[in-house]
């Protein structure tokens, strides 16, 4: 055998076996792939979808946590302290612990005349502090950042709005006395500066094509693309095994070499 020969058997033997490497690894890792990419666009309409209020099962999960992960501690007028956190909303009356079933995600409290308001993620709740077994109920959807009290009535904001009710804490609608401070707004604020963290975070969440709003565009076409070629390869590895394997059942079985008494191979 020449050596040309030989270092074209070597070149064919490393090129089979990184393709083989190349295809089990891609078959092994094609349900994570798969999995993280269907995640992703759930991930990015979580809000429309309403994932976090679906229960699965009655099971709830463990949490070895020394303490939850809190938001805000108010104490109310009547002495009662009410504290907001990630996982919902928690009231002391003396000794007397209850959880306010509801709100989660919570980010602001705020209370007067006995009402309480707590707003988050998920909305605007309101609380008859009095109540001897306190119960939310929401009054505006949306994500809430902030909640304050005025002379005459409740402001409540959210990323973009103000929204303003009477003392009741019902009813909330857009506060048109607050519209030329939103609008003032933009050209007093400093500019943002672009930092290389931002623009990395901006790229990789398709915010920098398509803005905040409609990053979830880029979200489902990159998740969307990975999940189409993770199943079409599986389905083209499928087909290719099994027309390999009927390949292999239609070759006539090779014919056993003779041998002499010995035990060793007769040559022609």
């Amino acid at each position: 055998m020449s050596l040309k020969s030989l270092v074209q058997q070597l070149r064919q033997r490393e090129n089979h076996s990184v393709r083989s490497w190349h295809l089990w690894v891609s078959v092994i890792l094609a349900l994570p792939i798969l999995i993280v990419s269907l995640t992703a666009v759930l991930i990015a309409h979580d809000k429309a979808l309403g994932l976090k209020q679906i229960a699965l099962g009655d099971k709830t999960e463990v949490r070895a946590e020394a303490r939850p992960e809190l938001r805000q501690l108010l104490v109310a007028a009547d002495g009662s302290q009410w504290l907001a956190a990630k996982r919902g909303l928690i009231v002391q009356r003396g000794e007397r612990l209850h959880s306010v079933a509801g709100p989660t995600e919570l980010r602001a409290l705020a209370e007067s005349g006995g009402v309480l308001l707590a707003g988050g993620k998920y909305g605007l709740y309101r609380i008859d502090t009095g109540a001897a077994e306190p119960r939310a109920e929401r009054v505006m959807k949306g994500d809430i950042w902030g909640i304050s009290k005025t002379a005459e009535g409740w402001l409540v904001t959210t990323k973009t709005e103000v929204y303003a009710a009477g003392p009741e804490g019902r009813d909330f609608k857009p506060s048109t006395a607050h519209l030329p401070l939103l609008a003032a707004a933009p050209a007093t604020l400093p500019e943002e500066k672009m930092t290389a963290s931002k623009l990395v975070m901006d790229l990789h969440t398709g915010q920098f094509f398509f803005g905040k709003d409609y990053e979830w565009v880029w979200i489902d076409l990159i998740g969307g693309a990975m999940a189409l070629l993770t199943i079409t390869g599986l389905v083209m590895w499928l087909r290719r095994e099994r027309q390999q394997a009927r390949l292999r059942a239609t070759l006539p079985a090779a014919p056993e070499a003779a041998s002499d008494p010995s035990g060793e191979p007769v040559r022609a």
